[in-house]
C-alpha cells in the first residue's frame, strides 16, 4: 500500500503491525471502532481485497475513506449495535450468496448447538453475529445490583435501628 493519501499518520503504526502479525486477511470483515479520521479504515479497504467490507463507526462526523461504509453514533446504543449486526449479516450474504442462514435453538451453556447464526453446515469459524449481552451490559447489570445491594443494606439498618430504639424506650 502507497503511503501517499493517508488520512493519518496513524496508519504507519498499523500497517506495521499488519506486517508484523498479519492482522488482515483477503475478504475479510472489519468494524473500526472511533474510525476518524480514517487512516485505519483506508488501511483496512486495502488490506481486505478484494471483497472484503470495512465498516467505521464514530460519534464525530468524518468523510469516509473510499471503501469504506460508516455509521455516525455511539456504537454503545443498541441502535447502533442493531446496524452493526445487519450489516455484518449483509457482508457475509455477499460473501456466500448460495448458503441461507440458520439458526440453532441451542439452551444456555449447550455446547452440542451453536448459539449463534451461520452458514449452511459449516462450522462455528463462519459465525455471522452472536446474541448475548456485551460486557458493557454485564458490567452495568453488575454495577446496578451492587447499588441495589448497598441501598438494600442501608435501609435494613434503619429499620433495624428503629426497632433498637423503640426497644430501649
Amino acid at each position: 500500500m502507497s503511503s501517499v493519501g493517508l488520512k493519518s499518520r496513524a496508519a504507519f503504526k498499523l500497517l506495521e503491525l499488519d506486517s508484523k502479525y498479519r492482522i488482515f486477511k483477503k475478504d475479510q470483515v472489519v468494524v473500526d471502532l472511533g474510525y476518524a479520521p480514517g487512516s485505519w479504515s483506508q488501511v483496512a479497504v486495502e488490506r481486505t481485497k478484494p471483497s472484503g467490507s470495512v465498516l467505521g463507526i464514530d460519534l464525530i462526523p468524518a468523510q469516509p475513506p473510499r471503501g469504506v461504509s460508516t455509521i455516525q453514533g455511539d456504537f454503545l446504543s443498541p441502535a447502533v449495535q442493531g446496524m452493526v449486526k445487519d450489516f455484518l449479516v449483509r457482508a457475509q450474504r455477499r460473501r456466500r450468496p448460495d448458503k441461507k442462514p440458520t439458526v440453532s435453538a441451542a439452551q444456555p451453556g449447550d455446547q452440542s448447538h451453536s448459539e449463534v447464526k451461520s452458514f449452511g453446515d459449516e462450522p462455528a469459524l463462519n459465525t455471522v453475529v452472536e446474541d448475548k449481552p456485551s460486557y458493557i451490559d454485564l458490567e452495568r447489570a453488575e454495577t446496578a445490583d451492587q447499588t441495589t445491594a448497598e441501598e438494600t443494606s442501608k435501609s435494613l439498618k434503619l429499620v433495624n435501628d428503629d426497632e433498637h430504639k423503640r426497644r430501649h424506650l
